[in-house]
């Protein structure tokens, strides 16, 4: 399979994008099933593809994408905090640090993964505290970041 997908080219982008997006999130969601875990690999070989031939496709979606795997995960199961903060410092650099919902997840998936409980704090306070006329292309991505890093906040206390 490796082999097919680095025949493909530029054009392939968008479904490869998506394609990855939504077989992860299906996985995420159902990761108590050995078997859809099993299909992670294939997803991020696609996402990798995306990477390689427009890292920026859809506000540089595949450096969210690898930031939340490699952060989501201690490094003993294949998780990796420096390429994590790598992906999502290239994501944010690439939209300007605009777009909020880069540093929702950094705090949601690295932060709290490695315990770092002030970088987990102040993300999601510069999130809530951010204009809301910062980036209006993409308002309702950037609203819905500022209320789920108030929903985050609340559970500060649990999780350090």
């Amino acid at each position: 399979m490796q082999e097919a997908v680095n025949k493909l080219d530029k054009s392939a982008v968008p479904a490869l994008f998506w394609a990855s997006s939504c077989w992860a999130k299906s996985i995420d969601l159902n990761r108590d099933k050995a078997r859809n875990l099993a299909q992670l690999p294939k997803a991020v070989m696609f996402m990798q593809r995306v990477l390689e031939l427009d890292e920026h496709y859809y506000m540089s979606g595949a450096h969210v994408f690898f930031g939340v795997y490699y952060g989501s995960k201690s490094p003993m199961l294949g998780g990796n905090y420096a390429l994590s903060e790598q992906h999502f410092s290239q994501a944010n650099s690439a939209n300007q640090n605009k777009l909020l919902v880069v540093n929702l997840l950094q705090a949601q998936y690295l932060e709290r993964q490695r315990f770092n409980q002030q970088n987990f704090h102040d993300l999601l306070t510069q999130i809530i505290q951010a204009s809301d006329t910062l980036y209006p292309e993409q308002n309702l991505i950037n609203q819905i970041s500022k209320q789920k890093a108030s929903l985050l906040l609340k559970k500060e206390d649990q999780w350090f």
